[in-house]
């Protein structure tokens, strides 16, 4: 199941990191956690927010800084992100509505 806190959590560790990456090796020995992890990159990949740039190291994306950008704005915005997943709304239309309010603010 998607954990929006942890999505946003490993945006984090990504974006904190000097080059926005971020090391989630799998392996056969891997432990719940890890292999929890690594699913969620898997699920920020899919949605365009990280993507892969080699053996088990992921990169945050531009789209991925916006998003990460637009939901840290406030709690409004997170509870709102974490709303829209929850009524079943995919991971990118869901951010894509939080990332396109925070302009609108803004503009």
């Amino acid at each position: 199941m998607r954990d929006p806190n942890l999505m946003l959590e490993l945006l984090r560790e990504m974006a904190d990191n000097v080059d926005g990456r971020l090391l989630v090796l799998l392996s056969l020995a891997a432990s719940t956690e890890e292999r929890r992890r690594h699913h969620h990159v898997e699920i920020l990949v899919d949605a365009g927010y990280a993507e892969w740039t080699g053996e088990g190291m992921a990169r945050v994306s531009n789209a991925g800084y916006d998003f990460l950008n637009a939901v840290s704005r406030g709690d409004e915005q997170k509870s709102r992100f974490k709303d829209l997943l929850a009524q079943g709304m995919s991971l990118l239309e869901a951010g894509g509505r939080i990332v396109d309010s925070v302009g609108k603010l803004a503009g």
